[in-house]
C-alpha cells in the first residue's frame, strides 16, 4: 500500500513539473530580431559660393594716348562680365577663387580696331570679416584683335597722311599677376576691384589694367551625383 502511494506521488510530481515547464515556454516572449539598416551619410559635393559680376574694364592705365596733347587714359567704360567660385580652405578666413571674365566686343582707341578681352585667374583670398577680403593670384589674359582694313589718318610732321591698315584677326596671350579687394554690403550683393599686372618680369614694358564690378552672390551650391 505504501509503495503504491509513493509511486502515485512520484507520478503526480512529474506531471506537475512537466506542465509548469510547458507553461513557461508558452508565456516566454519571443525575441525580436531587428535587421540593421545602413544609412548613407556621405555629404553632397558643394561649393561655398557662386558669384556673377557686371562691371567695367580699363586697359593699360597711363599707356594709351587719348588726345593730341599726350594725355593718357585712366578710366574707360568697357562693359565686363565675370563669374567665379569660392571654396573655403581649412577655415572661413582663407579661400580659393577661380574666376573667368570677358568683355563685350568693343572698339579700341583706333576705330578701325575691334577688341575682345578674356581672363582666367586662380586667386586666394583672406577674409578679415564677412564684409571685406583681399586676394592675390596668377592667371592668363587674352585679347582678340579684329582689324577692318582701310586707311588711318595720322600726324606726319607738320601735316597728316593716310596710312593703310591691315585686315584680319589675331589673339594675344599674357601671363598676369592679379591683386584685388572685395566687400559685401548685403548677404547677396557686393563689389570688387581687381588689378591685372602685365609683363611682371620686365619693368620697362610692365603695364596694368583694372576691373571694377558689382557682384551677385548665390551662396552655397550643392550638386546631386
Amino acid at each position: 500500500m505504501k509503495k503504491g502511494l509513493l509511486a502515485l506521488l512520484v507520478i503526480l510530481l512529474s506531471v506537475g513539473t512537466l506542465a509548469q515547464t510547458n507553461s513557461r515556454q508558452k508565456t516566454r516572449p519571443k525575441r525580436s530580431v531587428k535587421k540593421a539598416v545602413r544609412t548613407n551619410h556621405h555629404k553632397k559635393p558643394y561649393i561655398d559660393d557662386l558669384y556673377f559680376g557686371v562691371g567695367s574694364l580699363t586697359e593699360f592705365v597711363g599707356h594709351v594716348q587719348v588726345d593730341e596733347n599726350g594725355g593718357t587714359e585712366s578710366f574707360s567704360f568697357t562693359p565686363y562680365l565675370t563669374v567665379g567660385l569660392k571654396t573655403y580652405l581649412y577655415d572661413k578666413s582663407l579661400s580659393w577663387l577661380p574666376e573667368f571674365g570677358m568683355s563685350l566686343p568693343h572698339k579700341g582707341a583706333d576705330e578701325n580696331t575691334g577688341r575682345w578681352n578674356f581672363h582666367l585667374v586662380s586667386k586666394f583670398a583672406y577674409e578679415f570679416n564677412e564684409s571685406f577680403a583681399l586676394n592675390a593670384g596668377l592667371g592668363l589674359s587674352w585679347v582678340r584683335l579684329s582689324l577692318d582694313g582701310g586707311t588711318q589718318t595720322l600726324q606726319n610732321g607738320n601735316s597728316v597722311d593716310e596710312f593703310p591698315m591691315p585686315e584680319g584677326s589675331s589673339v594675344s596671350q599674357n601671363l598676369i599677376l592679379t591683386l584685388g579687394a572685395s566687400g559685401k554690403f548685403d548677404p547677396n550683393w557686393g563689389a570688387s576691384a581687381d588689378f591685372h599686372i602685365f609683363n611682371i618680369e620686365d619693368s620697362e614694358s610692365r603695364a596694368w589694367s583694372y576691373i571694377i564690378s558689382v557682384n551677385y552672390h548665390f551662396g552655397k551650391v550643392e550638386f546631386d551625383l
